[in-house]
């Protein structure tokens, strides 16, 4: 038996990505675009939503005051990834300071460290009269999560570092739920891609996201003196935030073709015109891509092992954590 045949062996390949003292919340366990879809009118998700929508204060505002995007990640809570942990290290080593103490479980530091616990902070950053403010962009059609949600959220263990969705990612190949009526999976070799139904329901999942996000951000869009998006250039978060241009410039897709013949993405700067800055924009990423390819060594034929490298970043991250393109990342804070 594949384990993506089974739900139930899904399920317990879930739980054991948990971290102490968070246990897996089971109903936000969605392994393919169908399932994300279900999870939409789930309270869970149409809570945070109204909530975002209607209720949200963020902890700081007015000039100076900066809001970041961030990807989420398969680990959590975010800031124990390899990739949350290089930026806020970066932004440390940039002279940003947290303005408050963490709050987060102590359980915690067994899995981190002492040396690294500082990294776990989740405060705004300040460094002069310029303050960060952190969210992530997740998978979850919650769409945004602030980062002082990340441990604790409604007097209880943040739900946001309790679940799984890898379900709109076709690329792994296991994100077809063959248990369900309405699979279309196409199977080829071990893995799967998507069919038409599928492919229909990550266009529709895939435009909620957006038209929520799009929602969040122009009613917050006037706390802040910009909104920056720090995310890779091929993935969905991307895909969330741009507009068609921006999804042209870095070879994201514009459409599927599904049971519904070609079906377009909509993106957050679609819907409010240059509401997000996204970086690094395509020029800053072949700016990256030739820095990189010098630090290398490498020759100018090498470019595919340069393109490897920079999607593989450094360790178990991705490229947005190499020195290339950190220093974009300041340069887009600090105005330089």
């Amino acid at each position: 038996m594949e384990f993506n045949h089974n739900r139930e062996v899904m399920l317990q390949l879930s739980k054991g990505k948990m971290v102490f003292p968070y246990e897996l919340e089971e109903s936000l366990t969605l392994y393919c675009p169908q399932e994300n879809i279900e999870a939409i009118d789930l309270p869970l998700i149409t809570d945070h939503l109204q909530h975002m929508l209607n209720d949200y204060v963020p902890p700081i505002s007015g000039p100076g005051t900066i809001l970041l995007l961030l990807p989420c990640t398969k680990a959590k809570p975010y800031t124990i990834s390899a990739e949350h942990k290089y930026i806020n290290r970066f932004l440390f080593e940039e002279g940003f300071e947290p303005v408050d103490d963490a709050i987060y479980p102590q359980e915690l530091k067994e899995q981190i460290g002492d040396q690294e616990m500082h990294l776990l902070n989740n405060s705004i950053l300040k460094r002069k009269n310029i303050y960060i403010h952190r969210m992530v962009v997740s998978d979850l059609p919650t769409v945004l999560v602030p980062y002082e949600y990340i441990y604790y959220y409604q007097d209880d263990l943040s739900v946001f570092s309790r679940y799984d969705d890898p379900g709109l990612f076709e690329h792994r190949g296991n994100t077809v739920c063959v248990w369900r009526e309405d699979c279309s999976g196409i199977k080829r070799g071990k893995k799967y891609r998507w069919g038409p139904l599928e492919k229909s329901a990550y266009v529709k999942v895939h435009n909620i996201h957006a038209e929520a996000m799009a929602g969040v951000l122009s009613k917050l869009s006037t706390q802040y003196e910009k909104i920056i998006a720090y995310v890779t250039p091929k993935m969905t978060h991307r895909s969330f935030l741009a507009d068609v241009s921006e999804k042209k410039e870095v070879g994201l897709p514009l459409f599927r073709i599904t049971v519904n013949g070609r079906e377009h993405f909509v993106g957050v700067n679609d819907l409010h015109p240059s509401l997000v800055k996204i970086i690094p924009s395509w020029k800053e990423l072949s700016l990256i891509t030739d820095n990189l390819r010098n630090r290398l060594g490498f020759a100018t034929q090498d470019l595919t092992k340069v393109k490897t490298y920079f999607a593989t970043g450094g360790g178990i991250a991705t490229g947005l954590v190499l020195p290339e393109t950190l220093s974009v990342l300041a340069n887009h804070l600090l105005d330089r």
